[in-house]
């Protein structure tokens, strides 16, 4: 190769500790673990023939192999012409003349927090040209300005190097720029480029930082979170034409933000915050430098949590000019106002304006009213002169929005516009105004939330903005290919048009990208609603777009809300034209075709009706799991469906203590059965997807036991009577088993009544059984047969004897070698007694025990 280095001799590195760092034994003995340094190389390259020589700087890890030197002042290796030897200074603290005086021969210094950092981290002692006290701000790129005096931002300066930062005249996205005021050209840049802009308060947060025992970074969210900079700050706003809860709201938000707030007018007073569509002219006379600002102004800065520029945001104040005409001053001289003639031919614009809308892209405009006046040619436009006066009558006619402004060149017999027609526009201008409001969905929110390059960093993480928008994309592509298809047809209208192929050709795509969203907006408005509350930058988000007129004054939520109801009102739209169509001719081709379409929405509702419940379902499934402690994961599962959930108090000591509280959570195929924890309160009778769910260290229900419906050989109805009341039976035997278990509750629900708990039972077990009926399923018996009493469940002294017996039982177990709980004892005895020495219990036969 044409290069080829050579090196200076090797220079070894050694440390020296000056001052108070010689008794530092902690210092001491980390500086014992440092095995590896940075030293500068320079090497010489040797050129090209006829070039001169390069030379080449690098930084290279040496090993550290002399010990380290002691001095109190450290002059004698400072001052010591050795090329040999290079020294690195180590002190406790930058300050003092020692200090000074080797700062001054330029000299390695590096401070004891250094140290601790390298044995932290593990890696080699630092080179850097400039003292270096801690690594707090290395690698940072720091920006300054607007500071009033060279000796402060000198002193600010100084310490950011002794924490390793780089200090830049110019900036780039990565920077930080450090100002204490919102302007000038730096400023604005570190806007535009989204650089954080920090107040001098991060620089001596940092510095009191560094003597900390484990490495801490300036970019910690403890340092940059208090000391950023915020919009507002060294502002005092006031706001003029808002609603009192807006402005009591944007008040909140301005102070939140930094800034103050004073009344409108007041002197102090540095931005005017004005709702533009309200406020066409300001109360007061504006004095001093007071910035006149649209509210896009406010919640863009809370956005991009920095002060926007306000030359872009000026508020345009509207002038009426008194103009004096001849009509005007004639008037005024004959003692009337020009106000009425202006109010009535104001009026009759309008009314014209507003039938030319009603009729639709389709119809012919009217002609514009002349205004009566002395002077004609004054008042009327040119357009308006050059005008036919054709004395042709125009009538409404369906025709293309290209050909509405066409003059019919000869008189002929006016098109009769059919209510067919008109339905049908009705059909196209509703799904025109459909896709415009998805456009602007997708548009004006999702789209900006999507951007790469956001200022101040992505506003929302991408999994909530595909939470909130979900497959709208989808939808608006169908609706717009849709729209396009009504839009020929309806171009071409005759009397054997046909629509209803149009929307079949769709209801496929429909059914495909509908349900996803459909089943998950409740999940949508949650995510936005827990999002706004969360981000202030979300939250300004929203309301610069809901200010804006493509949204009419509507919020997101309330947007989004259109998928929803659409396709409802295609079907009644559908339903309208057939109705009109078979007025007119019962045997057009169209009837069949518009009620193939029609069934076939119904079909997507349906689908979508169905695919919901199962998903709200689901939803009710996973927070089971995440209320019961212990429950069994397996419980989750596509093919299982939540059907209902009743409050139960334990009649027996079969399942668990007489007495307790249960819970039964009725699904498709199984029941899990729950136990109330002691303190906690019940969950009411609602669903649990209803409530809230409980923090994860709380659970208010333990898991007891998971039956299958198919286990429960009969569920008996035990006859009201007055010792026992709203009480039932679950006989059951498990194929693993050896005898039938009876486990009976008393209906503690008000929501879940013991008929529909019966009927519920009988229904998913018939179905799990694959029978349409089981009559057998569910038998009735009176309850002296089972020797059943709910009554002393709630009284005094009936929880004094169970509390006494848990007692006891609690005693015998800790006081028990064996400690083997009876019921195992009683299980283990019945395993050794025959099938035929077992017994059903009283009032079930044996061919009920052994039905399935």
């Amino acid at each position: 190769t044409n290069e080829q280095s050579e090196r200076h001799p090797s220079i070894e590195t050694r440390v020296c500790l000056i001052g108070s760092a010689i008794n530092n034994e902690k210092l001491i003995k980390q500086l014992k673990c440092v095995k590896l340094i940075e030293v500068l190389v320079v090497e010489i390259v040797k050129p090209i023939k006829g070039s001169k020589p390069k030379y080449r700087h690098k930084v290279l890890n040496m090993e550290l192999n002399i010990p380290y030197l002691t001095s109190t002042d450290g002059m004698e290796y400072a001052e010591e012409d050795d090329p040999y030897y290079e020294t690195v200074f180590i002190m406790d603290d930058f300050d003092g003349k020692i200090f000074d005086t080797l700062k001054s021969t330029d000299n390695r210094i590096l401070g004891a927090p250094v140290i601790g950092t390298i044995v932290a981290t593990n890696e080699p002692l630092p080179y850097t040209s400039r003292p270096l006290y801690c690594t707090c701000m290395q690698g940072l790129n720091l920006c300054f300005t607007n500071f009033k005096t060279k000796e402060h931002l000198a002193h600010l300066v100084t310490l950011c190097h002794y924490m390793g930062a780089c200090i830049r005249k110019d900036m780039s996205s990565k920077d930080y720029l450090v100002t204490n005021t919102l302007h000038g050209p730096k400023y604005r840049v570190a806007v535009s480029l989204g650089t954080a802009v920090m107040k001098e308060e991060w620089i001596h947060r940092c510095w009191a930082a560094r003597h900390r025992d484990e490495p801490c970074k300036a970019t910690d969210d403890e340092f940059l979170v208090p000391c950023k900079s915020k919009p507002f700050e060294g502002c005092t706003l006031s706001f003029l034409g808002f609603s009192d809860h807006e402005k009591s709201h944007m008040e909140e938000q301005t102070r939140d933000q930094g800034g103050l707030v004073a009344d409108a007018g007041d002197l102090s007073c540095t931005h005017l915050v004005v709702e533009e569509s309200t406020v066409t002219s300001l109360p007061f006379q504006p004095q001093g430098k007071l910035y006149i600002v649209v509210q896009e102004w406010f919640w863009g800065s809370i956005q991009i949590e920095a002060k926007a520029a306000e030359s872009m945001y000026i508020f345009e104040r509207v002038e009426y000019p008194a103009r004096m005409t001849r009509s005007s001053t004639t008037s005024s001289l004959l003692g009337k106002t020009s106000f009425s003639r202006k109010r009535s031919r104001l009026r009759e614009e309008t009314l014209a304006k507003l039938a030319q809308e009603t009729n639709g892209e389709n119809s012919r405009q009217l002609p514009p009213l002349k205004r009566q006046s002395t002077d004609t040619s004054a008042c009327i436009p040119d357009s308006m002169l050059d005008m036919s006066c054709s004395t042709t009558t125009s009538v409404l006619s369906p025709q293309t929005p290209d050909n509405v402004f066409k003059r019919e060149q000869t008189s002929s017999p006016a098109a009769i516009v059919t209510a067919r027609y008109q339905v049908a526009m009705e059909l196209l201008q509703t799904e025109k105004n459909y896709v415009g409001i998805l456009h602007t969905i997708l548009n004006l929110f999702k789209k900006p939330l999507d951007a790469p390059n956001q200022a101040g960093g992505p506003i929302l993480a991408s999994e909530d903005v595909k939470a909130i928008f979900g497959s709208l994309p989808e939808i608006e592509l169908v609706h717009q290919n849709m729209s396009k298809d009504l839009q020929n047809v309806m171009q071409q209208w005759n009397d054997t048009t046909c629509i209803g192929q149009i929307v079949l050709k769709y209801a496929e795509e429909i059914g495909r990208c509908y349900p996803p969203f459909v089943n998950f907006f409740e999940s949508s408005v949650e995510t936005i609603t827990r999002c706004e509350s969360r981000s202030s930058r979300f939250h300004a988000f929203l309301k610069i777009n809901h200010a804006k007129r493509e949204c009419g004054r509507q919020t997101l939520a309330e947007l989004l809300i259109n998928p929803v109801q659409r396709v409802p009102r295609i079907i009644l739209l559908l339903q309208d034209i057939k109705k009109h169509t078979e007025r007119e001719n019962s045997d057009h081709p169209d009837i069949s075709n518009i009620q193939s379409s029609i069934d076939a929405l119904k079909k997507v509702m349906t689908y979508i009706n169905e695919d919901k419940r199962k998903t709200e379902s689901q939803k009710q499934i996973f927070d089971i799991v995440y209320e019961v402690e212990g429950c069994p994961p397996t419980i989750v599962s596509s093919h299982r469906q939540f059907v209902a959930r009743a409050e139960m108090i334990v009649v027996d000591d079969n399942l668990c203590n007489k007495g307790d509280h249960i819970s039964l959570f009725v699904f498709s195929d199984c029941i899990e059965v729950a136990k109330r924890r002691r303190g906690m309160k019940s969950q009411s009778m609602k669903s649990p997807n209803v409530h809230a769910r409980p923090p994860s260290a709380i659970r208010c229900l333990k898991h007891i036991k998971l039956m299958s419906l198919s286990h429960i050989k009969k569920v008996v109805n035990i006859n009201d009577s007055e010792d026992c009341q709203n009480a039932i039976s679950l006989f059951c035997r498990t194929p693993t088993d050896t005898q039938d278990w009876l486990y009976t509750f008393k209906n503690d629900a008000a929501n879940v009544g013991k008929s529909r708990l019966l009927r519920l039972l009988s229904k998913h077990r018939a179905n799990t059984m694959c029978k349409a009926i089981d009559d057998n399923f569910i038998c009735s018996v009176n309850s002296h047969e089972l020797d059943v009493c709910t009554v002393d469940l709630g009284s005094t002294l009936g929880r004094a004897v169970r509390a006494a017996k848990k007692s006891s039982r609690k005693l015998t177990r800790a006081f028990s070698f064996s400690r083997t709980p009876r019921r195992v004892v009683q299980r283990a005895v019945g395993n050794m007694l025959s099938p035929s020495q077992q017994r059903p219990p009283i009032g079930l036969s044996r061919a009920d025990s052994t039905t399935s």
